[in-house]
């Protein structure tokens, strides 16, 4: 426990010297705020607890063990992250949440298992009910990261534990999931899973929808299958409001952007193209975005959203009142 020590002194009166003793409910329940709800007892040990206090508290439902050496503050009831953070707890030092589990955290993949996947760098922990505990000497600290305050391996790490234990069709729609949130770095993901029985599967797999190599092979692609399909001829890298656009339709309020490097856009890129679209929306235009894959591999989405928006705008135009010009 914490003590607080203050001295005080005022002329013509002795030193005095008073001590403040934390409780040790205090103890806990500040320990617990930052870890969603549960303790570990090595941790109350080191905040000045004794095993007594510890026992006591067990004994009348203030503590509740999780797991050996773990235990939930208050009630049983945690959160994804608590049992996680429970989890990693009791695996000890350097443990980490993982494939599956890591996945759920990600907000990429769902599970319905209930032991909870962890990671450790070192070999030779115990089995834990209700945990997976996995060694691997190759969980290095560049795979590491905090997300929602739990300790998990980073995305790409998480993808490429995936890509050896989940068959083909859901290793793609969680690739597809974390692509749609800006998430995945590709070449982070094939770096993680160098090496390693799942590589070929991940690369054949995020192949099938890899970037344009350049951007401007992307809007000479879309150019192409646009006047194919018979749609009026765009203006190509005009400005408008401020910002340069790849194609607009200025009499039908359109803009088309293209996405040509989804794996690798940084935030800032996000931030840019998310400003620039609620810009050109004030001013009356709507935004489409077609990435790679929509162009390569399902072209007549693309014909279909253009040549609908267009005519959306079209009809609108002939529907809206002529200016009124009179004078009274």
């Amino acid at each position: 426990m914490r003590v607080r020590t203050a001295i005080g002194h005022r002329a013509g009166t002795e030193l005095q010297v008073c001590s403040e003793i934390e409780h040790p409910d205090l103890v806990i329940a500040r320990l617990a705020a930052g870890q969603f709800g549960v303790v570990a007892r090595r941790q109350l040990l080191a905040a000045g607890l004794t095993a007594r206090q510890i026992a006591r508290r067990l004994e009348t439902g203030r503590l509740h063990r999780a797991y050996r050496g773990v235990y939930a503050v208050g009630h049983r009831a945690l959160r994804l992250e608590g049992a996680y953070i429970a989890a990693t707890l009791a695996a000890g030092l350097g443990a980490v949440i993982s494939r599956r589990s890591a996945a759920m955290l990600w907000d990429v993949r769902s599970t319905a298992r209930s032991s909870i996947e962890v990671t450790t760098p070192m070999a030779g922990r115990r089995q834990i009910d209700g945990i997976n505990l996995q060694a691997s000497a190759r969980l290095g600290s560049d795979q590491v990261t905090v997300h929602r305050g739990v300790a998990v391996t980073t995305l790409e790490r998480t993808i490429a534990d995936l890509a050896n234990v989940l068959p083909r069709g859901d290793l793609t729609r969680t690739i597809e999931r974390a692509d749609a949130q800006w998430l995945l770095d590709i070449d982070r993901t094939h770096a993680a899973a160098s090496h390693r029985k799942g590589a070929a599967l991940l690369r054949e797999i995020s192949g099938a929808w890899a970037p344009a190599p350049t951007r401007s092979e992307l809007e000479d692609r879309l150019l192409l299958l646009l006047g194919d399909a018979g749609i009026p001829a765009p203006l190509v890298n005009t400005r408008l409001h401020g910002f340069e656009v790849d194609f607009a339709w200025p009499a039908q309020r359109l803009v088309a952007e293209t996405d040509g490097h989804a794996f690798h856009s940084s935030h800032a890129a996000v931030e840019r193209d998310r400003h620039r679209d609620a810009v050109l929306t004030l001013h009356g235009y709507r935004v489409l975005r077609f990435t790679w894959a929509q162009v390569t591999r399902r072209p007549e989405e693309v014909v279909g959203a253009v040549r609908a928006a267009l005519a959306v705008r079209a009809d609108a135009t002939r529907a809206a009142p002529a200016p009124n010009h009179s004078c009274n």
